[in-house]
């Protein structure tokens, strides 16, 4: 399967060498053919985000490149965001098996629609982020039961409500209690 990882400071040589060679490129502005971009615009919730992703294929250079199978290439994700007048700006490092700017572009997006759509149905739902358990099993325990529980509940169809008011209705109503547990 191909993928796309963040770099972080957990591959702190891997991070500097990657965020200095792709910085280095785009600040005296490419105008070759040296590497693959893309940009998007979305407007949503009284914010503008634009982004610019670049995919760079000429990763000879990188001596860490034998630890990762297939690594094809290194890319970026710059962000500027705008809401309510003030703007803020930022950087994302990858490494990735894919050598297709537009592939990249919509394996970086999806992650972070997967990964924001669950955390703020969780919070929604379940109120998560003011969960207070913090200790040995517990936080694991009670993520596995409200994945459990989120999956349920998306899987009742019957009634075309918001997923913290099913949560509701199962809690006030045996009967629906028992269509989203047993189907």
């Amino acid at each position: 399967a191909d993928y796309v990882l963040g770099l972080k400071n957990n591959q702190k040589s891997l991070y500097n060498d990657v965020k200095t060679y792709i910085d280095d490129q785009l600040d005296i502005a490419l105008t070759d053919d040296s590497h693959g971009s893309k940009e998007t615009t979305d407007a949503d919730h009284g914010r503008i985000e634009e982004r610019r992703f670049h995919l760079f294929t000429d990763i000879s250079w990188i001596e860490q490149k034998e630890l990762w199978k297939n690594f094809n290439a290194i890319g970026v994700v710059e962000a500027k965001i705008e809401r309510s007048g003030i703007t803020s700006n930022d950087r994302r490092y990858y490494i990735t098996s894919l050598k297709e700017i537009d592939q990249f572009a919509k394996h970086v997006r999806g992650h972070w629609g997967v990964e924001n759509s669950l955390h703020w149905t969780l919070d929604v739902a379940f109120n998560e982020d003011r969960c207070t358990r913090r200790k040995g099993n517990a936080p694991a325990n009670s993520t596995v039961l409200k994945h459990m529980v989120l999956n349920l509940l998306k899987r009742e169809k019957t009634k075309k409500i918001a997923i913290n008011r099913k949560r509701a209705m199962a809690g006030w109503r045996n009967d629906y209690l028992e269509k989203i547990v047993f189907g």
